[in-house]
């Protein structure tokens, strides 16, 4: 039975689960983090993604993007109501294409919304890639209620270019559905069935109709505030005055400082979700004064406690909008990082008294669980070699478009990419590092090198980055050599001594090539785990230089 995945992809966060043989796990990220950050940060040599990105945001926040999913979903004048102004906004061309017009240091680089998106995807493959090695991975992928026909096709193109072959697109209500198995009695009465989706940036309710193993949405409706965002600042402003009343100094007078708080106060609001206490500690916060306190979760519960009813509002409007009472509704589905918190389940169970509250798979982590059992529905059904089925909702349709799926509308078909197994390389990487020695570069024929790794990269730690291409006018394959030096080839047209070298690799590439987008990781045993995006066949490819004892390489 193939291993298949189920994709969440969000407007903060994004996360992957594997279904092998109907066991499904959400996968943790080489942080050991089951859910990562939808953070983009573009540099000159590189590109930095999740964890690392969203870290970065102090420092390199006009080079990063964030809401990317926001922007390709809603015109130029919505976006410009919900910016940020901390990372790069996105420009809108006549026809809404959305791009990102990021400062180098020497010149301006223009990134596309769906090159953003497919850097997210790299990240997701290369998470998945420890339960699946094949050049492509078959998966079901979960977006938000609120996208549009145009962001999903756009999330379906970077997938597909980033190495998965995407059968089945659901949204978050049937997502959640889905995960708790109320799809599967076919002989199921009519329930009426809650979907509260509480992220970081918005909230989502549905009403939902589920019948006979069909799910029917009978209504939606957002929140006006971006509850995670919400109560994290409720946790600034707190612990702000806990600095005041002890230093008598105002750490929100700057910018660094007040980052510096907010990124203690998401980290504490995530540790009482779970715990009853939190340390709170932060370097230097304010004029060279460190800052240390504990927050207890009885203290947070009474800091948000009004707030939260403001979440619920916008869901109970809907109710009564429909004429359904609380008392109606059967079972109530929480997704989202916020709906972890354990003040706001009770109170979920408070108004909705005669439901069954549904929060035994983590609500951060429940949207890519059920998209993996409908991976694994959709590849029994129709099998596995084909792309040419997707389930948008509950409707099949051709999972080959380039186009949001649209009834009677025609599709075009994706030539099937021929499945690569992990092809092996050995070099004389020393083995059992705890961090690399010598950096790691790689190389094109006429093409300064790029730095593939790092002096003191520590294990599982990927970097991804771009080699530029030039100087091709046909469809040709390109050798790109894989070296060790504690200094790149100053010669373009310079030969990789033998000595240094440690694999070289063939990719096919055309006269539109500009760049190969490839990661590289370094592992524990000391093996390097090398990543290529090939053009042509739009197909990740993997290479693993492994460790030998000997020194020797071949």
């Amino acid at each position: 039975m193939e291993v298949v995945f189920g994709i969440y992809l969000g407007n903060s966060t994004c996360s992957v689960a594997v279904n092998k043989e109907n066991n499904v796990d959400v996968v943790a990220n080489a942080g050991g983090d089951r859910v990562t950050p939808a953070v983009v940060s573009v540099h000159d040599d590189e590109v930095v993604t999740g964890l690392a990105a969203k870290q970065g945001l102090l420092k390199y926040g006009a080079r990063s993007v964030m809401g990317v999913l926001r922007h390709i979903s809603s015109t130029a004048s919505e976006s410009a109501s919900t910016a940020s102004g901390s990372t790069c906004p996105p420009t809108f061309s006549d026809d809404g294409d959305v791009s990102y017009s990021i400062q180098m240091e020497s010149s301006t680089k223009t990134v596309k919304a769906v090159d953003v998106l497919k850097y997210m995807f790299l990240q997701l493959k290369d998470i998945s890639t420890q339960h699946n090695n094949s050049s492509e991975c078959t998966a079901c992928l979960c977006l938000p209620a609120w996208v549009s026909d145009r962001a999903v096709a756009l999330t379906r193109e970077a997938a597909r270019e980033a190495g998965f072959r995407i059968v089945t697109v659901i949204l978050q209500p049937t997502a959640a559905c889905l995960a708790y198995n109320l799809l599967q009695d076919k002989t199921q009465p009519l329930m009426l069935v809650l979907s509260l989706h509480l992220g970081e940036s918005g909230g989502v309710g549905g009403v939902l109709e589920v019948s006979g193993g069909m799910v029917t949405v009978r209504d939606t409706t957002t929140t006006a505030t971006a509850p995670g965002v919400t109560l994290t600042n409720k946790l600034v402003e707190y612990l702000a005055k806990e600095f005041y009343m002890k230093y008598h100094g105002d750490c929100l007078e700057n910018k660094r400082s007040r980052q510096k708080l907010y990124n203690q106060a998401e980290n504490v609001k995530h540790v009482l979700s779970t715990r009853p206490t939190s340390q709170v500690n932060v370097d230097s916060l304010w004029e060279g004064v460190d800052f240390s306190c504990q927050v207890s979760r009885a203290r947070f519960e009474g800091l948000i406690k009004s707030t939260l009813s403001d979440f619920l509002a916008p869901t109970l409007q809907m109710l009564e909008r429909l004429n359904i009472e609380p008392n109606q509704i059967d079972k109530v589905l929480l997704s989202g990082g916020t709906c972890k918190i354990p003040r706001l389940q009770h109170l979920i169970g408070e108004t909705f008294p005669t439901a069954e509250v549904h929060s035994s798979i983590p609500p951060d982590e429940v949207l890519a669980y059920g998209a993996a059992i409908e991976a694994r529905a959709v590849t029994s059904k129709y099998g596995v070699a084909a792309e040419s089925v997707a389930v948008v909702n509950g409707v099949a349709e051709n999972a080959a478009t380039d186009d949001a799926p649209k009834e009677g509308k025609s599709k075009k078909k994706r030539a099937h990419t021929e499945r690569r197994k992990q092809e092996v390389l050995r070099s004389h990487l020393p083995v059992l590092v705890s961090a690399l020695s010598v950096p790691v570069w790689c190389k094109v024929p006429g093409n300064k090198s790029v730095c593939a790794l790092g002096r003191l990269s520590p294990p599982l730690l990927k970097n991804t980055f771009s080699v530029p291409i030039t100087g091709i006018t046909e469809n040709t394959v390109l050798t790109l050599a894989l070296y060790e030096s504690q200094q790149p080839l100053d010669d373009e047209d310079a030969t990789v001594p033998s000595d240094a070298l440690l694999a070289q690799i063939k990719v096919s590439v055309s006269s539109e090539t500009k760049e190969l987008n490839m990661s590289c990781l370094l592992k524990p045993d000391g093996s390097l785990q090398l990543s290529v995006f090939e053009p042509v066949s739009k197909s990740m490819r993997k290479f693993v230089v492994s460790a030998e004892e000997d020194g020797d390489s071949s």
